[in-house]
């Protein structure tokens, strides 16, 4: 598949098996959210055991629909809404 920016066909696809050695941290308008354990189910980037990234290799464009709400991120690793 080419790339989303430059239609570079040179795209990288990585793929790690993490399991339940992933640490994963963003800063959520003004809170840290950590998570250690199996990666967050966030759509195109992980998957309870798998990281997914899709890279560019001529303009380093990452691959994917962006931006991820951030109460997709706050539900994926288990915190509760802005709400509650």
């Amino acid at each position: 598949m080419p790339c989303q920016r430059c239609q570079s066909e040179r795209v990288a696809l990585i793929n790690a098996k993490c399991a339940d050695q992933c640490y994963f941290e963003v800063q959520e308008k003004g809170l840290l959210i950590e998570r250690s354990g199996y990666p967050p189910i966030l759509e195109g980037l992980a998957d309870y055991k798998f990281i997914h990234i899709e890279v560019c290799l001529d303009c380093g464009q990452l691959q994917g629909t962006f931006p991820i709400a951030p109460s997709t991120v706050r539900e994926a690793c288990g915190m509760p809404s802005e709400d509650e």
